[in-house]
């Protein structure tokens, strides 16, 4: 933004700032290269991914995911993932989740049985 510097009732300069937003650039394009990388590496892992909310709401899953469900991604996202679990093993899920809400910070890596779509029951990976 530019502003005039008025003297004896005319205009006899500008004033402004200029602010060199190259370093900022420079970090956004290499955060969407890093962040493409991110999504090709995981969308063709072919271990099963799946993000989730705590309330077990998916919020996204890779393609080895929509493969093993038998389902097109848009139709997982947004189901519970409870959904997918055979209901005898609902509970030890939903104990082990309700155990680490006890332990911030702690990120886990976990493999359980998940129902395919057609109803049989399968390990991941």
């Amino acid at each position: 933004m530019l502003i005039p510097i008025l003297r004896q009732g005319g205009i006899t300069g500008l004033r402004g700032l200029i602010i060199d937003i190259t370093e900022s650039k420079r970090y956004e394009e290499s955060l969407k290269r890093s962040e493409e990388k991110y999504r090709i590496l995981v969308e063709n892992q072919q271990d099963l991914i799946c993000r989730w909310l705590p309330d077990t709401t998916i919020t996204f899953v890779n393609d080895a995911f929509c493969l093993f469900a038998g389902k097109k991604g848009k139709e997982i996202v947004g189901k519970k993932l409870l959904d997918f679990i055979p209901p005898e093993l609902k509970g030890e899920l939903v104990r082990y989740y309700r155990d680490l809400a006890v332990s911030p910070g702690f990120t886990p890596t976990t493999t359980f049985w998940l129902t395919h779509m057609d109803t049989s029951t399968g390990f991941p990976g």
